[in-house]
């Protein structure tokens, strides 16, 4: 037997264990169809930058460095390899001896153009740490070895070369165990390659006992107690880290002299945050360096979350969702509201991350929106990852996602402090505080040009949900009280047409499907509502799309006011709605009502009325309000067109009469619901 052949049958042994399919399965078309493309271009000398753009690098000489386009994750996905599992796919259905010789070039070129690496020499220009764990390859991951084990028996792949292939392996693992990133998914990355290594390659087993070791720490001191880990992006590297230890977690109960210790009911936690943070259509929701939504980008998580739980033994009671289709997720900040686990329903995301390093946002307390059949009010993940790109900057900005500004500036990247959250049968309401100020300097991978002009500021926000109605936004906003200070609440609807009501601060968008309309209720200062689309300098009302910094025009409602005298009230209607026409109803504000007060009347067209009143943050009792009391801070009544009460919401409170009568009387403190 080979060393290839060796290798090969240890990669297939490690695949079973891991419950991943054997390599030398069938290839389905369109998969296949991909890979030809691929392979087409780079017997050319071409490659695909993010699968779109087309790139010349040759077949000799090639210039590893990446400088044939100037863009951070350029050289990285270069020197990564991403053509070989595409050449592997083709030759698993052709067998065409030209692809592993193609597929040799390149990795021979590579070792070529490369001084031996080592524990005491920095990497050279390009290259960095987490590309090379991923060009080796992982046993979830393909690179060298996955590849090497596909051409397994051609002569391109012959016992010299998988020697030499052997020899700078063991220099770059070297390597990577002296620059072992210290957290993230650099540090997991790192030791699954090294795991992989020690599992499958001749001479690597002394790495084993590390890997172990150091992934057990990884995620321990990773994955939050809820299941999100640390850098909460649950639609890209969330789900790649929940990957790497469903596989772990496999891999344990198949070979438990290993020593893991991964806790496979964290672990099912991860596949819980993955698949609450998806849209109903299966989709991603967008939230920090994560893919936006679209349309035709399905996932299908909540399948295979259900064969994670029954490979890993957890067919617990405690694991059904299905009656559950609400969840907030406090180690990540993370609130994520639906209807049910259907298709086309309304679907919200709250977003009060907690700081979890440079792939998250300054998009504190943003709230987005998901209804019927596309997403109404968008979170826009990923433009770019190139800082010289001004999509980048933008694409973390504060002002491009569903929250508050002050002159339009960054917020910091100080956490939010969740203060309640509350899911009930008919309602859910969240409240948190952002106290961190605001600051013109731009987002990169930090405040790299410094953090600029500052602003002191704070936004508390209170979001109360009517299930199959609409949404509630309270906003507080506070500012320096010696001076005027002007504020901004953005709202960034999806591609398309968008209409303006300036009289009644409301913008709404337009098509023969599904909408939302953004009102504005009660301001404590004069309101101006405009829309901005594909606007430049600065920049304002785009989404992207893809991650080398494609973006179009999407209409972006902007709602400004003054914060004077220290703070400044605002409530915002938001209602998803089908077809053209915007639902017919009427605000009326409640009289006699004390000034920090929010109240309100929405009366419908068929005489349904909705009464609402709030204290700013929920900090106050609301007491007496036009006919309402109560000890709480929020109350809802939804009455018939005969005056008859359906529905009621405490918050924070015990007691609710209207009109001299009880509608909810509790003997415990907090937040209560009535249906009729």
């Amino acid at each position: 037997m080979t060393t290839l052949e060796k290798i090969k049958n240890n990669i297939g042994k490690l695949l079973q264990d891991i419950n991943e399919p054997i390599s030398a399965g069938t290839v389905n078309r369109t998969s296949l169809k991909k890979s030809i493309k691929w392979y087409n271009a780079l017997k050319k000398g071409y490659v695909f930058f993010y699968e779109n753009k087309k790139v010349k690098i040759g077949l000799k000489n090639i210039d590893w460095s990446g400088s044939h386009i100037k863009h951070q994750e350029w050289p990285a996905q270069l020197n990564r390899f991403s053509w070989l599992a595409h050449l592997s796919n083709l030759y698993k259905a052709t067998k065409d001896p030209e692809i592993p010789s193609l597929a040799r070039r390149t990795i021979e070129d590579w070792i070529d153009n490369h001084e031996p690496y080592s524990a005491d020499k920095p990497l050279p220009k390009g290259d960095n740490t987490l590309n090379l764990s991923i060009r080796i390859g992982q046993a979830d991951r393909s690179g060298w070895w996955h590849a090497a084990a596909a051409f397994c028996g051609s002569k391109a792949f012959d016992e010299a070369f998988v020697q030499r292939m052997l020899e700078t392996t063991h220099c770059q693992i070297e390597s990577l165990k002296a620059h072992l990133a210290p957290t993230i998914n650099w540090r997991i990355s790192h030791l699954n390659c090294m795991l992989f290594c020690s599992l499958v390659l001749p001479g690597f087993e002394k790495y084993k006992d590390f890997a172990v070791l150091h992934l057990n720490e990884a995620f321990y001191r990773q994955v939050d107690p809820d299941g999100s880990h640390v850098e909460h992006c649950p639609s890209s590297y969330h789900q790649w880290m929940m990957r790497v230890f469903s596989s772990l977690v496999y891999l344990a109960k198949a070979r438990p002299q290993l020593g893991f210790n991964i806790d496979p009911a964290i672990v099912a936690k991860m596949w819980d945050y993955a698949v609450y943070s998806s849209t109903p259509d299966g989709g991603s929701s967008g939230l920090h360096d994560g893919a936006r939504w679209k349309p035709s980008a399905k996932n299908t998580l909540l399948k295979e979350r259900e064969r994670y739980l029954a490979k890993a033994g957890l067919r617990k009671k405690e694991f059904d969702i299905s009656k559950q289709p609400c969840r907030f997720f406090p180690y990540a900040g993370h609130l994520f509201l639906r209807d049910s686990w259907k298709e086309n329903v309304t679907y919200i995301s709250v977003d009060a991350v907690r700081y979890g390093g440079g792939h998250n946002h300054l998009s504190k307390l943003a709230v987005n929106l998901y209804s019927g059949k596309r997403m109404l009010l968008c979170d826009p993940g990923i433009f770019t990852y190139e800082s010289s790109d001004p999509s980048m900057a933008y694409g973390k900005s504060t002002v491009a996602h569903n929250t508050v500004t002050l002159h339009d500036y960054n917020q910091a990247e100080t956490n939010p402090e969740v203060l309640d959250v509350s899911i009930l049968k008919n309602f859910a309401l969240f409240c948190g505080v952002y106290a961190g100020s605001y600051f013109s300097g731009p987002m990169y991978w930090g405040f790299k040009d410094g953090t600029g002009n500052a602003e002191y500021g704070a936004h508390e926000r209170v979001v109360f949900w009517v299930k199959g109605s609409y949404l509630l936004v309270f906003d507080l906003i506070k500012a320096d009280h010696t001076k005027e200070v002007p504020y901004q609440i953005h709202w960034q609807f999806p591609e398309g047409g968008a209409h303006v009501d300036k009289k009644n601060n409301a913008a709404w968008t337009i098509g023969t499907g599904d909408n939302v309309l953004v009102r504005n209720i009660i301001s404590a200062s004069p309101l101006t509502t405009s829309i901005h689309k594909g606007e430049e300098n600065p920049m304002l009302g785009w989404l992207p799309t893809d991650h080398a910094g494609g973006r179009v025009p999407a209409p972006h409602c902007l709602m400004e006011g003054l914060v004077k005298g220290g703070y400044s009230l605002s409530t915002t209607l938001i209602m998803p709605f089908k077809g053209k026409a915007v639902s017919s109803f009427e605000i009326r504000e409640i009289t006699g009502r004390h000034p920090s007060q929010q109240a309100f009347e929405i009366v419908f067209k068929d005489g349904t009325r909705d009464i609402i009143a709030e204290m700013p943050t929920l900090h106050r009792m609301i007491g007496e309000c036009g006919k309402l009391f109560t000890d709480g801070a929020l109350a809802f009544l939804r009455l018939d067109k005969h005056g008859k009460i359906r529905k009621a919401f405490l918050g924070k409170g015990s007691r609710l009469e209207f009109d001299g009568k009880t509608v909810i009387c509790k003997t415990e403190y907090g937040f209560h619901e009535l249906d009729c």
